[in-house]
This record gives structure tokens, sequence and C-alpha cells, in this order.
């Protein structure tokens, strides 16, 4: 994640199985801070928010997205690692067209170099356990799994 001045404009999509979200987990290490975030990523110039976040998920899971419905468009200032970022995020629901990544609880993918995962994670444990599911908006408006 390169914080540097500039906002990030971004498409992350919600997919939800049996009561679970697809988010990477991460850490932020000054803080100890556990978090997960939605899987996508940057918009390049030229695309639409769609495009993107079908490269994306191609790229990171290698699966189509189907049924796919924009949610919310979301502006996110944060603090990450003792500096600031700001990202627009526009923020869809999907269905992956691959239905094996549903049995999958952790999958592995390479971006850019790095190595990262997605899990299936518990969407009652993050409610209970307070732990954070970027980017930050009201899941419950949208994603009825969210409303426990």
């Amino acid at each position: 994640m390169v914080l540097d001045g500039t906002i990030k404009v971004k498409a992350m999509c919600v997919f939800i199985h049996d009561g679970k979200v697809l988010a990477s987990p991460a850490v932020e290490k000054s803080k100890h801070k556990h978090f997960y975030r939605l899987p996508g990523g940057k918009i390049e110039f030229g695309e639409s928010s769609v495009e993107a976040l079908h490269r994306e998920i191609q790229e990171e899971l290698g699966s189509e997205i189907e049924n796919l419905r924009l949610l919310d468009v979301v502006e996110n200032r944060f603090e990450y690692e003792g500096k600031r970022g700001h990202e627009i995020v526009f923020v869809y629901s999907g269905d992956l067209a691959r239905k094996e990544l549903y049995a999958q609880p952790l999958i592995h993918f390479t971006d850019e170099g790095n190595q990262y995962s997605v899990e299936w994670v518990e969407i009652n444990r993050l409610i209970r356990e307070k732990i954070p599911l970027y980017p930050e908006f009201d899941y419950r408006k949208y994603i009825p799994e969210f409303n426990v």
C-alpha cells in the first residue's frame, strides 16, 4: 500500500457465502491492529470501476464476477503505519463465477510481486470481536448477513 499524498480510486467487492465474507487479513504493525480488507484494487487510467473490478478479481482469484451490483461509493481517509491515506472506493457486491472458490477457506495470490491471501471470514466473528473490515461503510445497510 503506497501512501504518497495522492487520492487513490479503487473498486472492491463484497462476496458473501454461508455467513462469511471473502477478505484479506492484514495487520497495522505499529498499532498491533488486525483488520480485513475486501478484494479488489486500483482503477487504472481509462478503466471504469466495473472493468477494474473484473480485472482485479481475475488477477487475484482467477474468476469472473456474476450478479455485480454497486452498493456505494465511499471516501476513505485514514492513517496507516503513521502515514495518511485517502481513497475513493466503489464498493460492489457480487458472486464468484468459479463456484469451487467458495469451498476454499484460504486463497493465495501474487500481486505486483507480493504474496497475499483472501479467506472466508465469519461475519459474526468480525462483529463480535470488533475486527474492522475496510473500506469502512455501513455494510448492514446493504448486506442482510451483517444484521446480526
